[in-house]
C-alpha cells in the first residue's frame, strides 16, 4: 500500500504577541489591558491551512 504524498514547508513559525488597553494609553501610567499570544509564521499558517484542507503537512522551521 502506497502512504499519501504530503508537502514540506520551509518557513518561519513564531508567536504573535498583541496587547491591547481597557481604555486610552496613559502616558507614564499604568494601563490595564490585556496581553494575547496566538501561533504565526509564513510557514506555520501555510502548514496550518494545508492540513485543515486534508493534506498531510510537514513543517520545518529554525
Amino acid at each position: 500500500m502506497r502512504e499519501k504524498d504530503y508537502v514540506v514547508i520551509i518557513g518561519s513559525a513564531n508567536i504573535d504577541v498583541a496587547g491591547y488597553s481597557h481604555e486610552s494609553l496613559n502616558y507614564a501610567d499604568s494601563n490595564p489591558g490585556k496581553i494575547k499570544f496566538t501561533p504565526g509564521g509564513v510557514g506555520r499558517n501555510i502548514a496550518q491551512n494545508l492540513a485543515l484542507l486534508g493534506n498531510k503537512a510537514w513543517l520545518l522551521s529554525a
